[in-house]
């Protein structure tokens, strides 16, 4: 049905001019208040704008990602950009340290040789730059990130997982640690604790929504609203138990966390979900639209996705994206040209996507509850009575923001699901009650040796199929701990078991793992530096709570900090592992190095066990020759044997040694 009004010109030019009365003039202005009072109330019931009120939509235009320059070959854990240069980009890694670019990415330096996983620019002069690093504290730049300089005192931590600068003050800086919050008021000169009444313990990400601090941590959301002086937990509606990444605009803040998106329109005193079409799993970092509230970008496992409805749907930004660039650590949105540009800092480099950003203001009509749209009117009729209506014209996009939000991301956290399905809820009842008995799992049969058949190229570093002594050349920690069994093995009699060892121990053939589980077995040093080629392989029989309880396979360069993959669920029986040491999460590629570590790892929460996981027949190997005859290929990770389709999923990762 057409609601257009009337349109009686033509009969008013014969009509005589017939002055209206003041009583009238006052009765016309009562009846139009009365009918906007109506339509606005018509409009807010049904979810939309008062009369007259501009809205705000935005529409991203297609496009792709590209890499820009290299960053040492490893992944990117933070991003920042120069807002009045855009092309000085600042970018954060793990073990190859900070990268700079001033020229868009076409080059790039490497001045500070540490890990950095925090940045931030002082907004008052953006030559001052700090940096948070893992195991070396903050750092300073006072001339654009060329030479730096330790601004560590009363720093008691070591890792400094973010950063951020008080807008109102530039030497008012804060950082996130791995022992909570410290304040420094004379540009990083000293630091002092600032944690009073925050019961976190690893601070991932700080972020400014307005005079109000906000900290993401590993128990939540908190807030303050006295410059760090006291801290309140900010968690109403938040199911989430870690907060990764905080961005705020215009009174609406975002926080990406191990369970999607939520959302806050109250300062953060209650949350909301707001992951409708993202993937199942984490979200680790978020850019908002300057201007545009309800534009908001996330950074997850599975790559880049837009809202452009303040977080009630999102779409997939991924073209030209794959393998390792879907894990993105890191966002940071370029408004000043256009098309505008998205950075993104993935596990492998950095990348770009421009896109146009477009601002479309609709006015509401209350007399003909209709939406107006300045850039598309409505068609203009013509003189004969058809009504036919004159082309519209072409529109060109245009854009007014012009400043650049940035953040820092957190370096030691879980990495993306590959095959999300999660669990809606955890149930009560344990799957295997203590005390019962599994029936073993049929093996296969094979000859079981210390020494595996060699292969063309292949030298040995380690083979144990835990057949003789344990733990001979490995390291245990965690009590209980890793102990060997004879309750599952893969070949042979005997496998090990995370929790069959030290004082907790239990029966592997007839309990399930503890809670609160924390379990290391560590392997080395040892030497790659001449190989060409290098990988681990290994037997794993899993039943762990899925999304939970994780088994994790991961290497270090300093034997303290550890990168690969975990997993959680059921392999539904035996499943061989090659993990390539030649694409490792977060370090790259291992061969040329001197000295590496492995660790097999096995954690679980407070809440709800199972079985657990048995592994078997470790091999680490490495080729030496230039030739590669005998590498694995499959992807790096991955199982031989096929899983059991949507039992068990596979997540990059990192853990720090206890």
């Amino acid at each position: 049905m057409d609601m257009q009004p009337e349109n009686r010109g033509a009969d008013k030019s014969t009509e005589s001019a017939v002055p209206m009365p003041a009583w009238g003039l006052a009765a016309a202005l009562m009846l139009t208040l009365i009918a906007l009072l109506a339509a606005y109330s018509l409009a807010s019931a049904q979810g939309g704008k008062g009369p007259l009120e501009a809205g705000n939509a935005v529409g991203l235009a297609t496009g792709t990602w590209t890499q820009i320059g290299e960053t040492g070959g490893v992944a990117v854990h933070a991003l920042a950009l120069n807002p009045s240069s855009p092309s000085q980009i600042y970018a954060g890694t793990y073990y190859k340290g900070l990268f700079i670019t001033t020229d868009g990415g076409a080059n790039w330096s490497h001045p500070l040789q540490a890990s950095v996983g925090a940045i931030a620019l002082d907004p008052h002069n953006l030559s001052t730059v700090y940096a948070g690093t893992w195991h070396d504290g903050a750092y300073k730049s006072t001339d654009g990130g060329a030479n730096w300089t330790a601004i560590n005192s009363g720093l008691a931590a070591n890792d400094v997982y973010a950063l951020v600068i008080d807008p109102d003050a530039s030497s008012t800086i804060y950082a996130g640690t791995e022992m909570g919050i410290f304040k420094s008021t004379s540009g990083g000169a000293n630091w002092q604790g600032a944690s009073s009444g925050f019961s976190g313990r690893n601070v991932y990400v700080l972020a400014f929504a307005g005079s109000t601090l906000f900290a993401g941590t590993d128990m939540g959301a908190f807030k303050s609203t006295d410059g760090g002086a006291s801290w309140a937990p900010a968690n109403a509606g938040l199911a989430a138990n870690q907060v990764y990444a905080l961005a705020s605009e215009v009174g609406t803040i975002y926080a990406g966390t191990d369970r999607g998106v939520f959302k806050s329109d109250d300062g953060g005193v209650s949350w909301s979900a707001a992951s409708s079409g993202l993937p199942a799993g984490t979200v680790y970092a978020l850019a908002v639209a300057s201007g545009y509230p309800q534009t908001v970008f996330a950074g997850t496992g599975q790559g880049v996705y837009a809202s452009e409805d303040g977080g009630g749907n999102w779409t997939a930004l991924n073209e030209g994206l794959s393998g390792w660039a879907l894990q993105i650590n890191a966002l940071a949105l370029d408004l000043s040209t256009d098309p505008a540009t998205l950075y993104a800092g993935t596990g492998s480099g950095v990348w770009q996507r421009s896109m146009t950003i477009v601002r479309i203001t609709k006015v509401y009509l209350p007399f003909v509850l209709k939406s107006y749209d300045p850039a598309h009117p409505p068609p203009i009729p013509t003189a004969t009575p058809s009504r036919e209506a004159t082309a519209t014209p072409t529109r060109t996009p245009t854009r007014t923001a012009t400043r650049t939000p940035t953040r820092t991301t957190t370096p030691t956290r879980p990495g993306p699901t590959v095959t999300p399905t999660p669990t809606a809820t955890r149930t009560a009842t344990s799957t295997r009650p203590p005390g019962a008995t599994d029936t073993p799992t049929p093996t296969r049969t094979r000859t079981p040796t210390l020494t595996p058949t060699p292969v063309e190229g292949w030298q040995t570093i380690l083979a144990d199929s835990f057949e003789g002594d344990f733990p001979g050349p490995w390291q245990r920690s965690g009590d209980p701990t890793w102990g060997r069994t004879n309750c599952r093995a893969f070949a042979a009699s005997f496998s090990i078991w995370p929790a069959a060892a030290g004082t907790g121990a239990v029966a592997p053939c007839t309990d399930n793992y503890p809670n609160n589980l924390d379990a290391w077995l560590v392997y080395g040093p040892f030497d790659l530096s001449d190989a060409t080629a290098a990988e681990v392989t290994f037997q794993r029989w899993q039943r762990t709570k899925r999304d939970y309880d994780y088994f994790k396979w991961m290497v270090s360069v300093d034997g303290e900090r550890f990168h690969g993959w975990k997993s959680s669920g059921d392999t539904g029986g035996w499943d061989a592992v090659t993990f390539d040491l030649s694409d490792v999460y977060t370090l790259g590629d291992l061969r040329g190095v001197p000295q590496v570590w492995l660790a097999v790892i096995m954690q679980s929460d407070d809440t709800i066990n199972d079985v657990g996981v048995f592994v078997d027949d470790v091999l680490v190997r490495k080729q030496t020759s230039g030739a590669q005859a005998g590498v694995s290929d499959i992807a790096p990770g991955q199982a031989r044997s096929t899983p059991t389709p949507g039992n068990w999923d596979l997540r990059p990762s990192s853990a720090r040694r206890p």
